[in-house]
């Protein structure tokens, strides 16, 4: 009897303190408050021109998990694979999820939705998948722009935070 208690003690600490212990486990939220640049560079196939990519500067609001933000500028030029893209005309909104981070997975969900100036084109979305870890001023994943010009649909992005 004594050594079934003293086993059913050790299991309950190693199942209550497990989870804080956990390798890659991480109940700690991250902060995305503030204004970040995320720079867009599409993965081109070789039959497209060479695009540069283009920085969304957005300051977003945090409550939770959950995520709002306001595009306050655009870096860079219009490109092929982001043509007519301007603060100036263009209405922007930016939402999603950020949750604690996990080991080998993604924990930000956005989607920035928009109509690019000049352009008769309905409002366009860009999703992205990513990365950002507690404390950390840096984030990195995927988007994916299904609306885009043929060949510019999709590629990587980078986040970094503003002082």
């Amino acid at each position: 009897m004594r050594h079934r208690l003293l086993l059913l003690l050790a299991l309950s600490l190693v199942v209550g303190c497990g989870q804080y212990s956990m390798p890659g486990f991480n109940t700690k939220q991250p902060d995305a408050n503030g204004t970040w640049n995320v720079s867009f560079a599409p993965s081109l196939s070789p039959a497209i021109p060479t695009s540069p990519g283009v920085t969304l500067s957005v300051k977003f609001t945090q409550t939770g998990t959950d995520l709002s933000g306001t595009v306050t500028s655009v870096i860079g030029e219009p490109s092929f694979c982001f043509p007519g893209l301007s603060t100036a005309g263009t209405t922007f909104t930016a939402s999603g999820q950020l949750n604690p981070p996990v080991e080998a997975g993604a924990n930000l969900f956005l989607t920035v939705t928009f109509m690019p100036m000049g352009t008769q084109a309905p409002t366009q979305m860009l999703t992205l998948q990513g990365a950002l870890n507690t404390g950390s001023t840096t984030a990195a994943g995927v988007y994916n722009f299904p609306s885009a010009t043929s060949g510019c649909t999709q590629g990587t992005f980078t986040m970094t935070k503003m002082p």
